[in-house]
């Protein structure tokens, strides 16, 4: 895991190679190396993981020096990949060098072949271009700026500053986060003219021009009608341990980030049977102590017995208002909510224990229908199908499971079915809407109001399709952002097993019935956790899971009220005609005096929007 830089141009031996090494250090605190050729230069900063020697270092090249990388991530297959390229003469033990061998032997098809989670840019001066590309989820970033004269990448947008880019806002991107709650739908950034690859995406610049294409998608196939769940979670368990078994390929230690959930516990237990039985697991779990959303309470205190070494942090709001300005600085646009905060603050626990892989339960929700709205779109596709019967009985169980009172034919359902098909704006795990509120200038809206975005429909099942948006629009590509940015600030890796391709591909066309059944969210995962279940309870003298799992409400109706109104009366955005703020005021002071605990998400935008521009967009911010 690294930091990567290039600019092909005529003016690459005046790149700042000093300063843009130490805009990345953070990100490969190990070591650095940067490569000037006459119209190219590639900067790299290395995070060890695997062959610690000092030949994995970077940019690399091939023997003759016609081929060039820089890489960020982990190619988990490089182990089987290197024995079909066994002709090859390697000289390291690096995936990386792996990568320019499968190039030399398949050419550009050589992206389908690889199976983990990278970004990087290949240089072939042979040809004189550069191939550009990220995973199929884009779990590792790649930003770049291109101009008449020059093409600039990096893994972060800071490094694109140093080499000349100027940071202004860009309102688009702004406007569909203020209206629609959304983050990294598209190749576009909180910065003006400076775009980012998207997943499963790789691009070609030769000669000026740009050329961007998709490598993979996830196929429209038919659902999988024949299997039934047992039959299913026998493959999903085959998969996800296979998985695994590759994503704790490394040479140094690795730990977990640990929840009273499902997903992480079933990481844990699997992780636990494939590891060296005399080593304990290192568990980093974040804590809101004293409050209902309190998960490290759950954890037994005698956690070193059953082989694992327990690391919390403590999370209150004391401090959120001075962390705030460096955390949007490291995210470079905004965070999702309290959760993340916590996150980054585990991270950098993890790397205070001189731990450098992390492994995430990330994208088990997505894949595993793990969202209650999942569930409600499943009793619209029900309704939509006139199956009466099925559908009193799936209401029912649903009631039950999520404490509702829907009824059918009744007022409330007809508003259900109606919501779940709203495609456009981002929704919070209790399925609550994250879109506009009235604090918006009619200035601002009036210049950007555009058509609405439309995401695709490529599924027959409204439900598989909410789970498409989630995966590559909504909801995971925004939450990869701030857990590589989080993470990668402490100099520390974290992987996604879930996020698995191969794993994706085989659970994706599983119908609908078995992912979702009895009232129940993730019935299939919660199956295949039925194998652990001891091993899972062994951990917990009790278990507590909310749809909604931070005390960021409460924080935001009660402990911050006068940090919030007094960046609301100081206002950046509101100088800038962005917003209202005495409209704002006045909503927020409605939310605070209301008696019930709503979605807070409304002044949350404004809050990290408003540091946005404090960081950013100030002659002094860098």
């Amino acid at each position: 895991m690294c930091g990567i830089f290039g600019y092909i141009g005529r003016n690459a031996k005046n790149v700042p190679v000093d300063e843009i090494k130490r805009l990345l250090y953070h990100r490969g605190p190990d070591d650095n190396e940067s490569v000037v050729l006459e119209d190219a230069a590639f900067i790299h900063t290395r995070l060890s993981i695997i062959d610690l020697s000092p030949k994995g270092r970077q940019p690399m090249s091939n023997a003759d020096q016609t081929l060039w990388i820089v890489y960020n991530g982990e190619i988990y297959n490089y182990i089987e990949l290197k024995q079909e390229l066994s002709g090859y003469p390697f000289l390291t033990s690096t995936d990386t060098e792996v990568i320019l061998a499968a190039y030399e032997k398949w050419g550009e098809k050589f992206i389908t072949r690889l199976r983990g989670m990278f970004s990087f840019g290949l240089y072939d001066s042979r040809k004189n271009k550069l191939i550009c590309a990220v995973d199929r989820f884009g779990i590792k970033p790649f930003y770049y700026f291109m101009d008449q004269e020059k093409f600039i990448f990096s893994s972060e947008i800071k490094p694109l500053q140093a080499a000349g880019v100027s940071l202004e806002p860009d309102d688009k991107t702004i406007y569909d986060y203020m209206v629609y709650g959304l983050l990294q739908h598209n190749s576009r950034t909180f910065f003006k003219n400076i775009n980012q690859l998207r997943p499963a995406q790789y691009m070609v610049y030769k000669k000026g021009s740009l050329n961007v294409s998709q490598y993979w998608d996830l196929s429209e196939e038919e659902d999988k009608n024949d299997q039934c769940l047992v039959s299913c979670a026998e493959l999903a368990d085959e998969k996800l341990k296979e998985s695994i078994a590759l994503h704790l390929r490394s040479d140094v230690e690795y730990g977990l980030s640990l929840s009273s959930g499902l997903d992480s516990n079933i990481l844990r237990c699997m992780i636990s049977e494939l590891m060296n039985s005399n080593k304990r697991l290192q568990c980093f779990s974040f804590c809101y102590t004293g409050t209902v959303y309190d998960e490290c309470s759950c954890f037994r205190e005698d956690s070193d017995e059953i082989g694992i070494r327990y690391n919390k942090s403590n999370i209150t709001s004391k401090n959120l208002f001075y962390d705030l300005p460096e955390i949007i600085r490291v995210q470079e646009g905004p965070i999702g909510g309290a959760g993340i905060y916590a996150f980054w603050h585990n991270m950098k626990l993890a790397s205070d224990r001189g731990i450098k892989v992390i492994l995430n339960g990330q994208g088990a929700d997505e894949i595993f229908c793990g969202y209650k709205y999942y569930y409600e779109n499943w009793l619209a596709e029900i309704y939509e199908k006139g199956d009466t019967t099925l559908l009193q009985k799936e209401i029912s169980l649903f009631n039950q499971r999520h404490e509702t009172d829907f009824v059918y034919p009744g007022k409330d359902f007809e508003q259900l079915v109606l919501s779940c098909k709203d495609n456009i704006a981002a929704k919070a795990s209790d399925g609550t809407s994250l879109n506009a509120h009235g604090y918006l200038s009619d200035e601002f809206l009036r210049r950007n109001k555009q058509a609405p975005i439309q995401f695709p429909h490529k599924f027959k099942s409204n439900t598989k399709n909410a789970m498409y948006t989630d995966l590559f629009y909504k909801k995971i590509p925004k939450l990869l952002r701030f857990q590589d940015k989080c993470s990668m600030c402490w100099g520390v890796e974290v992987r996604v097993p879930f996020l698995d391709h191969v794993l994706v591909e085989n659970i994706f066309p599983f119908p609908v019935k078995v992912l979702l059944s009895d009232g129940e969210t993730k019935s299939l995962l919660r199956q295949v956790s039925l194998k652990y279940k001891d091993a899972i309870n062994s951990l917990y003298s009790k278990r507590i899971k909310k749809y909604m799992p931070t005390p960021q409400r409460e924080w935001l109706k009660y402990e911050l009220v006068e940090q919030v109104k007094e960046l609301i009366s100081s206002s950046v955005l509101h100088d800038r005609g962005y917003i209202d703020k005495h409209l704002l005021m006045s909503e927020y002071d409605s939310y605070t005096r209301q008696e019930l605990l709503t979605n807070s998400f409304f002044i949350w935008k404004f809050i990290n929007l408003e540091f946005i521009f404090r960081v950013f967009f100030k002659k002094d911010n860098f």
